[in-house]
């Protein structure tokens, strides 16, 4: 037995939606089948004024003349020794009085904790570190009982390709935690968006490789199950609700005839016909499943382009599925 899809869920590290963010922004074509979230507010830092720069220095300099002063106040000049001392007192006696050291605490002497005033600060214990400080965990996708909204999110598929740091060598990919991997995207094949539900995975990726799918174009074989398998799984991800259908162009559409009209629209998938419906969701499920038969044709054929037989390790390439915020 073979998956078909792997996924995978959390954690939820912050750098693995600027991941999904980059290759989208960097796709050529994209589909968006849902409304984009308003983009984030950019805070220019505002420069600092010549009165505020002013009054800071000023502030700083007050601060160390008091200090300054306040030093000068403790030390003992020499001359002011010299004025104290006696006839009968050597300059030695007067040094140590002045520079006197305590006396060190005898092995049977106990201290004792003296009870704290109003104004002594409480000590406060720091309480350590978590190690999942760093990891953002969107609480309202793992309980379902939280009050608060999940926030709307977002999936990307799109086709994708790595290749190592160094050309062959994928030894110089190596980093200590880490890895350093150099992403492939085809300006033919599309990337598609759609609105995906609460606990949708983070990642996932169809398991037939590039290389596959030009065997495919090769043997003359369709793309009907390899687009049913990806279908059915996203579709289980899929918020159908927020699904937008893309409007056509007036002049795009044709007028439609009254046989037209009588004829259903028939679609063969795994040797049957079926009849597309009429209603929204049926259009909707149309539209995702298009979208996916796109991209789908577009990586088969992708094989004909001498550059991407030169360029692209098509064993270590395939759909993969993203989420987004």
């Amino acid at each position: 037995m073979k998956a078909d899809v792997i996924f995978a869920h959390g954690p939820f590290l912050t750098g693995d939606y600027e991941v999904a963010e980059r290759l989208l922004a960097e796709s050529t074509i994209a589909l968006h089948l849902c409304i984009p979230p308003p983009p984030k507010p950019v805070q220019e830092p505002t420069p600092p004024s010549m009165s505020g720069a002013l009054q800071s220095a000023q502030e700083k300099l007050s601060v160390f003349t008091k200090d300054a002063m306040t030093l000068s106040s403790k030390m003992t000049s020499p001359r002011s020794l010299l004025a104290t001392l006696s006839p009968d007192q050597s300059l030695g006696q007067t040094l140590s009085r002045s520079f006197s050291r305590s006396t060190s605490r005898s092995p049977s002497s106990k201290l004792v904790d003296l009870p704290p005033s109003e104004d002594s600060p409480v000590p406060v214990e720091p309480s350590p570190k978590s190690p999942l400080a760093d990891i953002e965990i969107a609480a309202s996708d793992i309980n379902p009982a939280s009050t608060e909204p999940a926030p709307p999110r977002r999936m990307v598929i799109l086709l994708l390709g790595i290749k190592p740091h160094r050309i062959g060598l994928w030894s110089s990919s190596l980093r200590p935690s880490e890895s350093v991997i150099q992403y492939l995207l085809l300006d033919g094949c599309p990337a598609i968006v759609v609105p995906v539900k609460p606990g949708s995975p983070l990642i996932s990726w169809d398991t037939l490789t590039l290389d596959h799918l030009h065997q495919m174009a090769k043997e003359g074989r369709r793309s009907t199950g390899v687009v049913r398998v990806i279908f059915e799984y996203v579709s289980l991800c899929v918020d159908w609700e927020r699904v937008i259908i893309p409007e056509m162009e007036k002049e795009a559409v044709p007028t439609p005839t009254p046989q037209d009209e009588a004829t259903e629209i028939e679609r063969e998938d795994d040797g049957k016909l079926v009849a597309e419906a009429n209603d929204i969701d049926g259009r909707k499920q149309k539209v995702v499943r298009d979208a996916i038969e796109l991209l789908v044709g577009a990586c088969m054929r992708s094989g004909e382009s001498k550059e991407v037989k030169n360029k692209v390790d098509a064993d270590r390439a395939g759909i993969v599925m993203f989420r987004l915020p």
